[in-house]
């Protein structure tokens, strides 16, 4: 049982309290014990100061300053005291010989010794609960030292009560009026109290700490080493066990801990053989992949060498569409060639300052008069003079504008203009491609990065597109450390704005 109320309260408090009770006491004694030799007022008074020293809180802070508080506290006492054998001479004078050297020198020794005891077990208990709260040894030797201290409390009261027994004071108190009795009695027994606890704390708690705390220590010795086993598994050191010693229940407890480890391990040497199989397949995949695309290449090329050699006015129509399909087979495995390069780490980037001015009037020029005479869209470039210089390559730069640009054009209606514009600031050059075509619907926008993604309306109207220009220019535009996004409203068109590192 924890007793909550012992060394909680402000002293200020306390110590008004005290002194109210005192004066109260005292006053009543004076009038319902009216024998000139009783001691019950001084007893009272005693029981006031160990109210004081019981309830009054423990100082904290540095220990100097805990120090200089106590002796505050101790003071107080004193000042009780003194009052209280201050209200005794003016409630009682009658008891003027109770005052003499031999009886106040005991009292107030009684009262010395009280004080000193209860604030240094104050002292020490505090101490003992915070380590009983950090270690579970120290809680279990607790435990062991409760029903040490029940018992030593049990005889020593036994042993007090015995001696009064025997002794002519209780047989006067025996005599006289009953509340006296009972309130000198109750008095008597609180000020034992409080001076053995001194003597338990020196003469019985220690011995009998050492011998739990060694008792405990055998049980917590097997706890500890689990402890450290798991500290040791958190930093990854998968070939800790524990030492099983014993049968209880922390022998089972280590004993399941280890198979538990041996299970993780087994289990986890299982996962990383699953994952370098992963790796190998997706390696050789990636690989094939690469190659595959490379050497479709050959083929397309020698069928657009011989359509073009193909002059016949009755296939003409023929001849178009074989022309215009090859040359869509002809994009789809340029970009299916680059990704691949890219999975496996083979697409060259040779990062260097770049004027981009050229790159874009060369792209615009290049697209301009095929997006006017295929779908009469208009094709702008407007920007500032002197754009500073970017870290980029400039090949991979092409190949993003040219693939927006194319982009726009598809999803662009005849009559429409696509506008390229240039903008900086002190960390970016933003490149945008800004369409009047049929815009990107809210749910289509989180996937148009992903590879071979086309919208359900794209498919049914645009099959010319492939899934992958978009895919191509975030994967380059990422890897020159640069970043791109869009913004698209349906019926109104998108905007693509590439930010590219500029010089500083």
């Amino acid at each position: 049982m924890k007793i909550e109320f012992l060394w909680h309260f402000n002293p200020a408090r306390t110590y008004l309290g005290c002194l109210v009770f005192n004066i109260i006491a005292v006053f009543a004694l004076s009038h319902f014990d009216t024998r000139p030799q009783s001691v019950a007022s001084i007893m009272v008074i005693i029981g006031g100061i160990l109210a004081f020293v019981f309830l009054s809180e423990l100082p904290s802070g540095h220990w100097s300053e805990r120090l200089f508080l106590e002796i505050l506290h101790f003071l107080a006492s004193a000042m009780l005291f003194v009052l209280g054998i201050a209200l005794l001479i003016l409630f009682a004078p009658e008891r003027i010989s109770l005052l003499e050297p031999i009886v106040l020198r005991t009292f107030s020794g009684i009262a010395l010794v009280s004080h000193i005891a209860v604030r240094v077990f104050a002292r020490v208990s505090a101490q003992w609960t915070a380590m009983r709260r950090r270690r579970l040894l120290w809680d279990i030797t607790h435990a062991q030292l409760r029903l040490v201290l029940l018992t030593m409390l049990i005889l020593f009261i036994l042993l007090m009560i015995i001696n009064l027994a025997t002794n002519d004071l209780y047989r006067q108190l025996q005599t006289s009026d009953f509340v006296v009795n009972t309130i000198s009695l109750l008095i008597a027994v609180g000020g034992f109290f409080g001076i053995m606890t001194g003597v338990l704390l020196f003469i019985v708690l220690i011995p009998a700490s050492l011998l739990s705390y060694f008792t405990a220590r055998g049980i917590t010795r097997r706890l500890d080493n689990l402890i450290q086993v798991t500290h040791e598994v958190r930093e990854q050191r998968y070939d800790a066990r524990a030492q099983v010693a014993g049968e209880d229940e922390i022998s089972q407890l280590q004993a399941d801990f280890n198979h538990m480890m041996d299970d993780l391990v087994q289990a986890r040497s299982e996962l990383e053989r699953e994952r370098d199989a992963v790796r190998q397949l997706l390696e050789a995949r990636q690989q094939l992949f690469a190659n595959v695309s490379h050497e479709l290449r050959t083929p397309v090329a020698i069928i657009r060498s011989y359509l073009e050699t193909l002059t016949s006015s009755d296939n003409a129509d023929k001849i178009d569409i074989i022309e215009r399909e090859t040359l869509r087979l002809q994009h789809l495995i340029d970009d299916v060639f680059t990704l691949a390069r890219a999975d496996v780490n083979q697409l060259p980037y040779q990062l260097e300052p770049t004027e981009i001015s050229p790159i874009l009037e060369s792209c615009v020029q290049a697209l301009k008069q095929q997006a006017w005479q295929s779908k009469k869209v208009d094709v702008v470039l407007a920007y500032q003079p002197q754009i500073p210089l970017v870290i980029v390559d400039a090949k991979r730069v092409e190949q993003i504008i040219m693939n927006l640009l194319r982009n726009a054009v598809r999803h662009t209606s005849p009559g429409g203009l696509i506008r390229v514009s240039v903008a900086s600031d002190t960390k970016w050059v933003c490149v945008a491609v800004h369409d009047t075509g049929e815009g990107i619907a809210s749910d289509d926008l989180p996937h148009i990065w992903d590879r071979f993604y086309r919208s359900a309306e794209n498919r049914a109207n645009d099959s010319t597109g492939s899934g992958l220009g978009l895919a191509l220019v975030q994967e380059m535009v990422t890897a020159m450390l640069g970043d791109v996004s869009v913004q698209s409203e349906v019926g109104r068109g998108s905007c693509f704005m590439v930010k590219l590192p500029r010089i500083y």
